[in-house]
């Protein structure tokens, strides 16, 4: 896992090299991030579905943490992306052989 670390590290690195700190809204009215529905609706295909994605499980984290207001709440879920994120790059490298 290290070497996954500071893949994302110096990607991180990368980023901020190129745009500085970066400080947006979570989310713009457009967006309609704010959907318990999506969330709800990539959990339901989770449960429902025998043979689970990665999309689904990445997109029900992604979607509960934008449904989220409370900052708190919303930094633990992230947390939680990440962690999916990284689940998904060591299956693409056990793949990979």
């Amino acid at each position: 896992m290290n070497s996954i670390y500071e893949e994302i590290a110096a990607e991180r690195k990368r980023q901020h090299e190129k745009w500085g700190e970066q400080n947006h809204i979570m989310c713009d009215v457009f967006s309609n991030c704010f959907s318990k529905d999506k969330a709800i609706a990539f959990k339901n295909r989770i449960s429902i579905n025998k043979n689970i994605s990665w999309f689904n499980i990445f997109m029900e984290k992604v979607y509960s943490t934008f449904a989220e207001t409370d900052p708190v709440k919303q930094r633990e879920k992230m947390v939680q992306v990440a962690a999916v994120a990284v689940q998904i790059i060591e299956y693409l490298d056990r793949r990979k052989g």
